[in-house]
């Protein structure tokens, strides 16, 4: 009987990132990297660390499916179910749109504007005995502009609404 050589966790990855690419998939090194990430259940840094380690034939069939669902078009969050915003890491599926970068800036502004007007880092009382604001997140999808909000400010008061059941669910 033969013994088949075993790739590593880094062949994996350039062999991920060839059939990405081959696929016509934007950034396929980050996108394979994210989805073998989620994978093995690790950081990236984490992921670095076990490059030379085989590739764990129990998850050869699981690691396929995510490269087909990629391969396909599906966005990496939705395979994975998360995205980070703001620091945070938000539960994602096709009921929610997926957080996105630029929205970041919309929260620091907000974070911003609210210490310049109400004070302290935590908002509160600003001065003059000022009171802390309130935030309405319509729309709300995955709740990452209320969620970062309170993490910022968690004297402030924060409303988060929405009407999509799939969405709320999440």
């Amino acid at each position: 009987m033969r013994d088949e050589r075993r790739i590593t966790i880094r062949e994996a990855y350039a062999e991920a990132s060839s059939f990405l690419r081959q696929r016509g998939v934007r950034e396929p090194e980050a996108n394979a990297g994210r989805l073998l990430e989620h994978l093995l259940g690790e950081s990236r840094s984490g992921l670095l660390l076990r490059w030379p380690e085989p590739f764990p034939r129990e998850r050869e069939a699981d690691w396929q499916r995510l490269l087909e669902r990629k391969a396909s078009g599906e966005p990496v969050q939705y395979i994975i179910g998360e995205q980070e915003f703001y620091g945070l890491p938000f539960t994602v599926t096709p009921a929610v749109l997926i957080p996105r970068p630029e929205t970041e800036l919309l929260v620091e502004q907000v974070v911003l504007l609210g210490r310049q007007l109400f004070g302290g880092a935590a908002g509160g009382l600003g001065a003059g005995g000022v009171a802390s604001p309130t935030v309405a997140d319509v729309g709300t999808g995955s709740g990452a502009i209320a969620v970062s909000l309170a993490v910022q400010c968690p004297a402030g008061r924060r409303t988060a609404a929405g009407i999509a059941p799939g969405a709320l669910a999440v």
